[in-house]
């Protein structure tokens, strides 16, 4: 739990200089280049007339099924200068070990640069899967909210209605273990009535840290990036609350 700051000067102070994105960024850092002398390493870290290290943005774009991931990805990735890394899965099920080492291969391939991930994770194991290694942890995840009701509309057929219930269910089911793997920097997007100029315009702000993040009684969140739809991130934050149910894994076509 942070420590609350009532200081309104302290608190102006740390936004105005972004210090809780700074020290996290840092911590990143520390993560992805294990020195052996870590106070060494932050020193230099911090002065730029030393530091050798290159900001990288490790970004994961989640949502349901018809909300512009795949599409956000491969802009994001031109935009950063990162690699776009696609999960093959070639109808194998969700959570397929061979879909799990081929994605966290092509991370550890980029361990020093920026990367974009598509299509992965879509299952709690594949979530948890990214746990195991500092290489394949994201920066930010972003997660792209549309209600069903718009996703289905999205469609003409009704066998594709159909599969897009069921692939939306199956996000549904695993998104309390999204928020609970990447709950230090995972935020929300509601795209409900935004074109993709919009959003591509909000996930950048985010990644790029614009501001931090106040609650209602004051108390700033070292949590990076802004949270740009308060509301989302409200619900969210009560599903990443609430009971886990492990999700089944299946195929989803």
């Amino acid at each position: 739990m942070a420590a609350k700051i009532t200081d309104d000067a302290i608190v102006e102070y740390l936004e105005e200089r972004q210090i809780y994105i700074k020290l996290q960024q840092a911590m990143e850092a520390l993560a992805i280049h294990k020195p052996d002398n870590p106070c060494g390493f932050l020193k230099n870290y911090f002065d730029p007339a030393k530091t050798t290290c290159k900001t990288t943005h490790r970004v994961i774009i989640l949502g349901p099924p018809c909300s512009g991931k795949s599409t956000m990805c491969s802009l994001l990735s031109k935009r950063l200068g990162g690699r776009l890394i696609c999960a093959e899965r070639n109808n194998q099920t969700l959570g397929s070990t061979e879909v799990i080492e081929s994605v966290r291969t092509q991370l550890q391939q980029c361990s020093n640069d920026s990367w974009v991930l598509d299509d992965f994770p879509s299952s709690e194991l594949e979530a948890f899967s990214l746990r195991i290694s500092p290489d394949c942890l994201p920066t930010v995840v972003i997660d792209l909210q549309l209600p069903l009701d718009t996703v289905l509309s999205r469609s003409a057929s009704e066998l594709e209605r159909d599969q897009l219930k069921k692939r939306y269910d199956v996000y549904k089911i695993n998104r309390p273990a999204y928020f609970k793997v990447f709950e230090y920097c995972i935020r929300v997007i509601d795209c409900t009535d935004l074109s993709m100029q919009d959003i591509e315009a909000r996930v950048m702000a985010i990644i790029t840290g614009a501001g931090t993040v106040k609650n209602s009684s004051n108390e700033v969140l070292p949590r990076g990036p802004a949270i740009i739809d308060e509301q989302a991130e409200r619900v969210a934050y009560t599903m990443s609350r609430a009971p886990n149910t492990r999700p089944t894994i299946e195929s989803v076509n």
